[in-house]
């Protein structure tokens, strides 16, 4: 049963609140450091799953009842709950742009995890996955073969070439992966180069902004102690729509929804 609770109650819980108030960087990010945390911790004990949902399962973890975020709101319930409502949100979102666009592509795709409902939901349109981890890709390819995944690293321009060959009117968008390069600038140069490509462009990534609220601080020292990137939205040019605390299934850690066009 969904139950919401206070930003007070959720510190009380969360094992990231004692860490945190240490006030020391947590964790610092690396290609190596990247690559064994997904690549080997996280992806590799999938690869002998047998369908995406077995994947999915195994991901995840256990079923059990976690806190969550929206629009500034705290709640508990369900995992599997909460992961379906974060799907749906961010395919109702997405709606508008896919009945006008003829390809998908998802940089920082990981297996597929969110590109798999956008498919089931618009299964015409062409879909394209660029993905750092080569477990993932693999995993992800066999998986949904109705996805071309391709290596992806962001800072590699032919890897970029490579995703966007043939493209045309393309939705670009990424879900908590531009967060792992220091500079987002690095990410909108190479959305500008193939800009011609592109219809719009959505992120769904978090940001680094104080409020003035005491759950904004807390959020903009997680994203501190963690390393994550700091200037997203404002490397983002003229966003048409930016959309704060979309959903977090970490509530010190939510993604905005950010649309724009290059």
């Amino acid at each position: 049963m969904k139950k919401q609770i206070s930003f007070d109650e959720f510190l009380s819980v969360s094992p990231w609140t004692s860490r945190i108030k240490e006030g020391k960087k947590l964790y610092e990010k690396s290609e190596k450091s990247l690559m064994k945390e997904y690549n080997e911790d996280k992806y590799a004990p999938l690869m002998g799953c047998n369908t995406f949902a077995e994947a999915i399962r195994a991901y995840r973890g256990p079923t059990e009842d976690i806190p969550y975020s929206r629009h500034g709101e705290i709640f508990i319930w369900d995992k599997d709950a909460v992961y379906e409502l974060r799907k749906q949100l961010m395919l109702e979102s997405l709606r508008p742009i896919l009945e006008q666009v003829d390809c998908v592509i998802e940089l920082g795709a990981g297996f597929g995890q969110s590109m798999q409902s956008i498919q089931d939901a618009y299964p015409d349109l062409a879909y394209r996955a660029g993905e750092y981890t080569p477990n993932a890709c693999k995993l992800g390819q066999r998986l949904l073969p109705g996805i071309q995944f391709f290596p992806f690293n962001f800072y590699k321009a032919e890897d970029w070439d490579n995703v966007f060959a043939g493209v045309r009117n393309a939705l670009v968008y990424t879900v908590h992966a531009v967060e792992m390069i220091p500079d987002a600038e690095l990410f909108v140069r190479g959305i500008r180069k193939h800009k011609d490509k592109i219809h719009s462009v959505v992120n769904f990534e978090p940001i680094y902004e104080s409020d003035g609220t005491e759950m904004s601080e807390w959020r903009m020292k997680y994203i501190e102690a963690n390393s994550y990137c700091k200037n997203i939205l404002q490397s983002i040019p003229n966003p048409a729509t930016v959309e704060k605390d979309f959903f977090g299934v970490n509530p010190l850690f939510p993604k905005a929804r950010i649309v724009w066009n290059p």
